[in-house]
């Protein structure tokens, strides 16, 4: 029984997540599609043609998941709706990775230190990645401190993809002043003035509390959201993994935790 489409519009692609004869769980990719347009309605007529050709019933349909964009979920011409007016037997969940990267994102903004602090992180990303000699820079740096990595900017709209940026940023923290100095010295114009406010921003305690904060947080979100998109998981599993999840943060949230982060930031 076909019991879930799983569409990643951005790539156009049809994967359907079934279950055999023991109830165990399959997610298979089906196809590449190009539909004339994105409204709701031919996104909808594209499922239905896939279906179609693969001769899969369409009353056996059970489920959609898609993110929260309003062309897949609105509630009157979005393609969730067209396909359950059709069948109303198929309901619409949410994507819970989509749903937990919402949250993260939200969480970020309510929170001046952690934005900031991940702000800053995307300027030295772009800085680096803007001209081969400020990379070089860095990379002179990063080989006298014996910390030879690579910066690039935060992905602006998947907010559980930074962690490893941050990391970057945390673990090569000597290289990243040094060559920041070096750019503020050596540029002209506005990229000499950047370079010199990160500079004072990243010579700040707070920028690292921030970034600490952010890596903590945000690392245990980002397990949750790879578990999240297992092809394997089921809904139980997802509940006991946001469960598990919540625990975790809420250990965190303490005056022990908070002094050893602070003590951890001050050494450094």
């Amino acid at each position: 029984m076909v019991h879930k489409i799983v569409w990643a519009l951005s790539k156009n692609q049809i994967c359907i997540r079934h279950a055999d004869d023991r109830v165990n769980v399959h997610e298979t990719f089906v196809a590449f599609i190009i539909p004339p347009d994105t409204s709701g309605h031919s996104l909808a007529n594209a499922v239905k043609d896939v279906l179609l050709r693969l001769t899969l019933p369409f009353d056996n349909l059970r489920a959609q998941t898609y993110d929260g964009a309003a062309n897949m979920t609105g509630a009157f011409t979005g393609c969730q709706a067209v396909i359950s007016q059709d069948n109303p037997l198929v309901l619409f969940f949410h994507c819970s990775a989509h749903c937990v990267n919402l949250v993260a994102e939200y969480t970020s903004e309510s929170c001046v230190l952690v934005r900031d602090s991940l702000q800053f992180v995307n300027e030295i990303g772009v800085i680096y990645k803007r001209s081969v000699k400020y990379h070089n820079m860095f990379d002179i740096a990063a080989n006298a401190y014996n910390s030879p990595s690579s910066l690039k900017p935060i992905c602006p709209t998947r907010w559980l993809c930074r962690v490893q940026s941050v990391s970057a940023v945390l673990d090569q923290y000597a290289a990243v002043l040094s060559s920041i100095e070096e750019i503020s010295m050596e540029a002209s114009g506005e990229m000499a003035t950047k370079a010199a406010a990160l500079l004072d921003r990243f010579s700040d305690g707070k920028a690292v509390i921030g970034l600490k904060i952010s890596r903590m947080v945000f690392g245990l979100l980002e397990e949750l959201n790879r578990s999240l998109q297992s092809s394997s998981y089921t809904v139980s599993g997802m509940l006991q993994a946001v469960s598990t999840v919540k625990s975790q943060l809420l250990k965190l949230h303490t005056e022990e935790q908070f002094d050893e982060l602070y003590n951890n930031v001050t050494v450094m």
